[in-house]
């Protein structure tokens, strides 16, 4: 029971049949907890879709694991989207794999990946990411890996570390209307 699942709906790869993302927990040497976005780790048997990517966060038998990542406002055709992402049991970095599902398919495929072995430190990083202009409006889904060794699918084992799935928006920002009046 020492691995830490996504829990994204259905149709992500979340669960061991769907070879679901998951890392395993680790100790560092002092005895202090390894590796994980957040403060916050959770084990689970299994994953389990869930249609706000909350499990997690909701399940009363662990802590609300899900504690590492943070967005700004996310609109399509942005060059430079926020995240915050807050990182613990990195002394000398790690590297953080993520996806956002900008045509709302089910999947994270690999065009949609938004960060590739990005390396991160101790602490809040503050991260900025490209929003395609072909991104759909309304709700979608993101992964967050974050392990020693980075290269991560949104999908399979990792080692080490801690997965992530957020609900977020998209949405494109009213038009401005201005009204110069008459002078």
């Amino acid at each position: 029971n020492d691995l830490d699942f996504g829990d994204a709906p259905d149709g992500y790869p979340v669960m061991l049949s769907d070879d679901g993302a998951r890392h395993v927990k680790t100790i560092d040497a002092t005895g202090a907890p390894g590796l994980r976005l957040g403060t916050e780790w959770d084990s689970e048997s299994d994953g389990t879709h869930s249609p706000q990517s909350d499990f997690d966060d909701l399940n009363p038998a662990a802590p609300d694991d899900e504690d590492g990542v943070t967005f700004g406002v996310l609109n399509p055709a942005d060059p430079a989207a926020m995240t915050d992402v807050f990182v613990t049991g990195a002394p000398n970095g790690a590297l953080l794999d993520a996806w956002m599902d900008f045509n709302q398919n089910n999947m994270w495929e690999p065009s949609e990946q938004i960060f590739s072995s990005q390396l991160v430190f101790n602490g809040t990083n503050n991260l900025t990411f490209a929003i395609p202009s072909g991104a759909l409006n309304g709700t979608t889904y993101t992964r967050y890996r974050l392990s020693a060794g980075g290269g991560l699918a949104p999908d399979g084992p990792a080692s080490t570390g801690e997965v992530e799935d957020y609900e977020v928006r998209i949405e494109t920002p009213p038009a401005n209307d201005f009204d110069f009046g008459d002078a």
